[in-house]
């Protein structure tokens, strides 16, 4: 499609999806048909999903950039009911596995489609996580020229969606943050009349692009599901969810012992890890506010102190 053909095509497709109210929530119903349940961070989330594709074809900014998955067992439609949420958009949407998030050359497909598809995520862990995060939310993008040293750049315009038969935390092992993603979680059997009643067409146009970003009501409920859900937890983390809880006691451990803990621990588990005492220092705050968020530390004479209760933490500092 030459550039003006393009512009005349954007500016059809942008006065087709132009807002128009609805009496009905049909996003409500698309989540239900796939989900089972009316979840309020599901609906604004997917309402989200719509409003980022239409704000980036009317050219104006988004906030809260997400790449929402469908998660669900292979061979439930996952695909099917993420080709028809996005039939008004066809025109636009590409569908491609992750790698391209790695390949310089592809990256101007980022530019000249609205929606970006990937089926069951594949090659996902091929993906380099901090560049993909990048890529969610770059503005511009820049990509290489096919045999040549330029470098050219435009607008980011894609939105992500992706369907998975793997959990979303399996494929995208990120233990900093998973603010830029979301999963829905597809039920057993997807409810099929429901899907194909739908008009996705009002859909769309029931979703005001002028209006403000629509997760912003059930953001700190958006953020506290990624955080949980989504987000890998790193060896301390996991540690500390699989072996501490809060300790009565008016005593505690310090840090350093903590710290031989969790090493024995790691041993006894296979768990491979690098950290330091100094690294482990730093973190351990953060990882005990993520996993037992009312435990707060205490200084005595022996330094700082945790009321935590390890458990098999005298057969752990036996093996030191």
């Amino acid at each position: 499609m030459d550039e003006g053909k393009s512009k005349n095509h954007l500016k059809v497709l942008r006065s087709k999806l132009k807002f128009i109210p609805s009496n009905n929530d049909l996003i409500e119903q698309w989540v239900v048909a796939v989900t089972g349940e009316a979840d309020s961070c599901d609906i604004a989330m997917m309402r989200h999903v719509i409003w980022q594709v239409k704000r980036k074809l009317c050219g104006l900014p988004v906030e809260h950039h997400a790449l929402v998955c469908i998660f669900g067992a292979s061979g439930a439609g996952k695909s099917v009911a993420i080709q028809k949420l996005l039939e008004p958009i066809t025109s636009v949407t590409i569908h491609q596995n992750m790698t391209v998030f790695n390949d310089q050359f592809s990256r101007r497909m980022f530019t000249s489609n609205y929606c970006m598809v990937f089926d069951e995520m594949g090659k996902a862990k091929q993906v380099d996580i901090d560049c993909l995060k990048n890529i969610i939310t770059a503005n511009p993008v820049e990509w290489r020229g096919i045999q040549s040293e330029s470098i050219h750049s435009g607008q980011q315009n894609c939105t992500f969606i992706a369907a998975s038969n793997i959990p979303l935390c399996e494929r995208i092992k990120d233990t900093t943050s998973a603010r830029r993603f979301w999963q829905l979680n597809c039920k057993e059997k997807l409810d099929w009349n429901a899907i194909n009643s739908i008009d996705y067409l009002a859909m769309w146009r029931s979703v005001n692009e002028n209006d403000s970003c629509p997760i912003l009501d059930v953001l700190d409920q958006v953020r506290r599901v990624q955080e949980r859900d989504l987000r890998v937890r790193d060896p301390i983390e996991e540690w500390i969810a699989s072996c501490c809880r809060e300790s009565d006691s008016q005593s505690g451990l310090t840090t350093s012992e903590l710290f031989q803990i969790f090493k024995c621990w790691c041993s006894k588990n296979s768990v491979a890890t690098a950290i330091t005492i100094q690294k482990f220092s730093r973190d351990l705050p953060k990882s005990i506010k993520a996993i037992i968020p009312d435990v707060s530390p205490f200084h005595s004479h022996r330094g700082t102190e945790w009321p935590i209760l390890v458990t098999e933490k005298l057969s752990s500092l036996q093996t030191l």
